[in-house]
């Protein structure tokens, strides 16, 4: 989306996030009894904002506008002197619109400062044009009209064109204003031979050239109405965009890189710029410790991806110094965005010292919940966990980045190849509420379930990762810090949601319907709070074993945008696993989420 600038000529309501000038921007609803696929009888016209009663989500001062059903997005345009004759004031305004509630049309209006004296003119198949007088004697589903790719009003002061890549209705049934359809949904059959309703409406994407001219254009009403040269480019810009297309080339070791690579990352930067900004980024960070092979085939799986490779970091934080992981590492360099940090307290570095295995902290320690002596198998992976994300978000990525969520993941999942796409939009979905955690990729939580049907996203309750937070939910973990620290759980992930059961922390979360990663380690996945000891418990850490044993790669996930509220449900209290019960590593924990993280003595 663009953004306001000193030659910026847009105004928005502070209120709705409409556009008012220089062209009044309204959302409507026509609510209709009668009509079908080919007829249109109008009833009650009411403003959709009013209608659905719908929190509006107002972003970037207005030029991104979002309901649950709704989005709009502005992009202004800078026309040069190569585009044509004359001066013009160009938007391209992006609707993305969901309509699910029978027996209502979505349109959107357009008012422009013009006097068109009813007078209104539509293409007839992008070449040619019909020029249409409103009658107030007749009625108003006579004054609506098919728009191939042009509706245009005008006066002798200025022209105002909506221009669109695809049919819809249109109308102008008010003067200097230009009605254009977005979505219909009729319950009824209207006897023109479909012979049933109109009801198949999926997750629908609108884009509108609108386009304000000063001069270089007839404004004689006895003359036939000609497109102006700067609406020709913008219209073949429009309906004919640029296609791109690629080669194959060798790199210097001889072997051929294919030309999807160039195109993917072109596709995910096209994305990752229009839909979260310019400048706008979601790290992926990956906890790695030495489990190298597994790490080759993520890598593998995230180069084959859309995930932007020269442009978004990729962080990487070693649990300790493991040469042939570091090594591996560094080859990564030349290709991907790579940031690497490492745990200042790793065991694996200091294995007889604190956090490790310090023999002293066991004399006179009781032990945890169930009586066990302290351990580091047990401390040290949420030790590295605290401090990788603490350090994350505490981290510049310099000013031309813009990072408000990170991806987590570790160093045995292998992605899917829209995991880029899918994050972003999952994150622009989670962020429309405040009861959000976060959202997570993997549905089946490692094979243990079903995916679900379609390609929606799901309300659930957070389990466990890889998941994408932002920067207030993480916030939320480190207000709660005394909950979180001084839990006796050795699992970073249901310490978090013990914090949820405690309410500290949302526990919802959004899952796509297709899982984006999948569990590649044998070991490292969690069955329940009974673990091994209930039949239940069994039957899952099986079915994980062999799903990490005879792993794919994920399949493609292109969302809707539509979520489905029906699977989530506030995580019930239960015994801890145990594992973190020392008064040290609780002290040490509290340390690092403190404002300015503390190292112990």
């Amino acid at each position: 989306a663009g953004s306001e600038t000193e030659a910026s000529v847009i105004q928005f309501d502070s209120i709705t996030g409409m556009m008012v000038h220089p062209i009044k921007e309204e959302w409507f609803v026509w609510k209709v009894q009668r009509g079908g696929a080919y007829l249109f009888f109008p009833g009650k016209m009411v403003e959709y904002l009013k209608h659905g009663n719908e929190d509006v989500t107002i972003e970037q001062g207005g030029y991104v506008v979002s309901t649950s059903k709704w989005k709009r997005t502005i992009i202004e345009k800078k026309v040069t002197d190569e585009s044509g004759e004359g001066s013009a004031t160009v938007f391209d305004f992006i609707f993305k619109t969901r309509l699910d509630v029978d027996n209502e049309e979505w349109f959107v209006r357009f008012t422009a400062p013009i006097s068109n004296d009813g007078i209104f003119h539509t293409d007839l198949n992008g070449f040619n044009f019909d020029t249409h007088h409103f009658r107030a004697d007749l009625p108003i589903q006579s004054q609506v009209f098919p728009m191939p790719t042009l509706a245009s009003i005008q006066d002798t002061s200025q022209r105002f064109t909506v221009l669109s890549e695809h049919a819809q209705g249109t109308a102008s049934l008010q003067n200097g204003s230009i009605d254009v359809w977005l979505d219909r949904r009729l319950l009824r059959d209207d006897e023109r031979g479909l012979g049933q309703g109109v009801r198949d409406n999926v997750l629908t994407r609108t884009r509108l050239r609108l386009l304000l001219e000063t001069d270089s254009y007839t404004s004689d009403p006895s003359t036939e109405f000609e497109i102006t040269k700067l609406c020709k480019t913008m219209w073949d810009e429009l309906n004919h965009p640029l296609e791109v297309f690629g080669t194959q080339k060798v790199d210097e070791a001889g072997e051929k890189a294919g030309a999807a690579d160039g195109m993917v990352e072109a596709a995910a930067r096209s994305f990752f710029l229009s839909e979260a900004g310019e400048g706008n980024a979601v790290p992926f960070v990956y906890m790695v410790h030495k489990r190298v092979d597994d790490f080759k085939h993520a890598i593998e799986t995230l180069r084959n991806s859309d995930f932007p490779k020269g442009s978004v970091p990729l962080v990487v934080s070693h649990d300790g110094h493991v040469k042939e992981m570091m090594d591996y590492v560094e080859t990564l360099k030349s290709e991907f965005n790579v940031i690497q940090i490492f745990h200042p307290f790793a065991c694996y570095d200091s294995p007889r010292s604190f956090p490790a295995d310090a023999i002293e902290l066991n004399e006179g320690y009781a032990g945890d919940t169930y009586g066990n002596k302290r351990s580091s198998w047990a401390t040290c992976a949420k030790h590295h966990w605290t401090w990788m994300m603490k350090t994350v978000f505490d981290m510049d990525f310099g000013k031309k980045l813009s990072v408000d969520s990170i991806f987590f993941m570790e160093e045995d999942y292998v992605v899917s190849p829209t995991i880029y796409s899918t994050v972003t939009q999952g994150i622009h979905l989670s962020s429309n509420k405040k009861d959000y955690f976060g959202i997570i990729l993997d549905i089946t939580d490692g094979g243990v379930h079903r995916e679900r049907g379609g390609e929606d996203w799901h309300e659930i309750t957070f389990r466990t990762g890889p998941m994408a937070i932002g920067r207030k939910s993480w916030q939320k973990v480190v207000d709660a810090s005394d909950e979180f620290c001084n839990y006796d759980e050795y699992n970073w992930d249901w310490s978090v949601v013990h914090l949820m059961n405690k309410r500290l922390v949302p526990y919802k979360v959004l899952a796509p319907s297709i899982a984006q990663v999948r569990h590649i380690g044998v070991d490292g996945m969690h069955v329940n709070s009974d673990q091994d000891t209930t039949a239940a418990g069994r039957r899952d850490k099986a079915k994980l074993r062999k799903a990490a044993a005879h792993w794919t790669i994920p399949r493609p996930f292109h969302g809707t945008g539509v979520v489905h509220a029906d699977g989530s449900a506030k995580p019930k209290a239960g015994k801890p696993n145990g594992g973190f019960g020392h008064p040290k590593d609780h002290e040490h924990c509290s340390n690092i989420l403190a404002p300015k993280w503390q190292k112990l003595a």
